[in-house]
């Protein structure tokens, strides 16, 4: 499975690899980008998922406006706000991503058991 997250966060990462392999997704390849300019170079690169935060705070964009920019299967719009991680599944389904979703990203947490309902359905 082929996983995209646009995160300037490291966590974010380890959030995510640790609900997938909870719902037996073993050796996901994860990109991690944390900036628009990275994302460019990947542009035509198909994921099958993909993870967009809120508020990227290494180039002080935002996230929302990346949506449109990839190829993805599945977007999860991922933040520590809930309503900002809607917010991103509603533009991407606006964009015409056939699947979409949101969860909100927990600091200090291993298994985040909400992520884990939220991609149920998007990995099997």
């Amino acid at each position: 499975m082929k996983i995209l997250v646009i995160d300037d966060n490291d966590y974010a990462v380890t959030q995510i690899s640790a609900a997938l392999g909870s719902l037996g997704v073993t050796s996901p390849e994860i990109t991690r980008v944390e900036c628009s300019s990275a994302l460019d170079e990947l542009a035509t690169v198909p994921f099958d998922l993909a993870f967009v935060d809120f508020f990227l705070g290494k180039e002080r964009t935002y996230g929302i406006d990346l949506v449109g920019k990839f190829k993805a299967g599945a977007v999860v719009g991922f933040s520590t706000r809930v309503s900002a991680s809607e917010a991103i599944a509603k533009d991407a389904e606006v964009a015409g991503y056939a699947k979409t979703a949101f969860g909100e990203k927990l600091k200090d947490v291993g298994v985040n058991p909400a992520l884990v309902e939220v991609l149920r359905p998007l990995v099997s």
